[in-house]
């Protein structure tokens, strides 16, 4: 404390003492905790090394899912633009077959109003069979082979349904 009190030209109190102890001890802790955070943890090098080479690892990944991304994009537009083309094809033939379709039912509704023509040798082979003449008497009168005459007749029976 002598040494303090020629220092400071006097007598020095107890209070000026102790504040001058604990800045020097503020002061070696100061340095004490700089001097740690500059000095590397061990192994954080090795820490720092792996963390890089993952963030690496990543961004090539991501680059390929990138390209892979764009190549299934490409693949899709061509699938798609292929589907569109095939159902234009089927909307044409949609149409084309309900074009058919009506000319068919058409056709059909003319075939059922207008009568069936027959000819001269059916008309007298119903017209016979119509008064109770049997296939062979008809087939004797119009001097036709019996055949004829029973397919004429089955052939009236299946268009009138008996």
């Amino acid at each position: 404390m002598e040494m303090f009190s020629t220092w400071f030209g006097g007598e020095m109190s107890w209070t000026l003492v102790m504040q001058i102890v604990l800045d020097a001890g503020l002061i070696i802790l100061l340095f004490l905790i700089l001097g740690r955070r500059s000095k590397p943890v061990d192994g954080s090098q090795d820490l720092v090394d792996a963390l890089e080479k993952i963030v690496e690892e990543t961004r090539v990944l991501a680059r390929e899912f990138e390209s892979n991304l764009q190549e299934r994009k490409a693949l899709i537009q061509n699938i798609l633009s292929r589907l569109d083309e095939r159902l234009s094809e089927a909307e044409r033939v949609c149409s084309r077959l309900e074009e058919v379709q009506r000319a068919a039912l058409e056709a059909k509704r003319e075939i059922t109003l207008v009568p069936a023509s027959r000819s001269n040798d059916q008309e007298k082979v119903l017209q016979l069979a119509g008064k109770g003449l049997d296939a062979e008497s008809i087939a004797n009168r119009l001097q036709k082979p019996i055949g004829e005459v029973e397919l004429i007749l089955n052939l009236k029976k299946l268009y009138k349904g008996e």
